[in-house]
């Protein structure tokens, strides 16, 4: 099903993470508020569209970033401020988002929504699902043809992404290999 293949593509873009336990129960509650508020545009849809080719064209031009990127997009249990400053602690994704006319908080919470919609899509029973995340259920449908490019752009992100991690690890494999024994590897 490609709600399911866009899902998997947009939690590796979107760094998916939920409200950590160890927080606050306010800010756990606002996190989770902010989320299930959320309506998802055609505005906002366009600019993740901008940002994800923004950061393949980064990937291409240094493939030293995927290896990069991928150490610090690690799924995490964090609070939205916590996710929001691992992105912004990316300099190219943080400068790719801001290119696109969006702040790294509406960037992740945007994927977010993305991503629950999809999941809320797949559910049986969507008698609980909020009316924000049934509107973005009903924007998934309806923009189906744009999220098939993001999904087809998200698939070629992460195969340069496995591209260059395989070479790194290559590489620092090589490099063990080539020295002396004794030495501290």
């Amino acid at each position: 099903m490609k709600i399911r293949s866009l899902t998997a593509a947009l939690a590796g873009l979107v760094l998916f993470a939920a409200p950590s336990p160890a927080g606050a129960k306010s800010k756990n509650d606002a996190d989770l508020a902010e989320l299930q508020n959320y309506r998802l545009t055609e505005r906002v849809l366009k600019k993740l569209a901008q940002v994800q080719d923004s950061i393949y064209a980064s990937i291409k031009a240094d493939p030293g970033l995927a290896t990069r990127y991928e150490k610090k997009t690690a799924l995490g249990n964090e609070s939205l401020d916590q996710s929001v400053r691992r992105i912004e602690s990316i300099p190219e994704l943080k400068e790719a988002i801001v290119k696109a006319g969006l702040t790294p908080r509406e960037f992740f919470v945007a994927g977010m929504a993305l991503a629950q919609a999809a999941f809320a899509s797949m559910a049986r029973d969507q008698g609980n699902v909020p009316a924000a995340v049934r509107a973005n259920m009903s924007f998934l449908k309806t923009h189906e043809a744009e999220l098939t490019q993001m999904q087809k752009v998200s698939s070629d992100i992460k195969a340069e992404t496995d591209k260059a991690t395989a070479k790194a690890k290559k590489e620092q494999a090589d490099t063990a290999e080539d020295k002396p024994a004794g030495e501290n590897r």
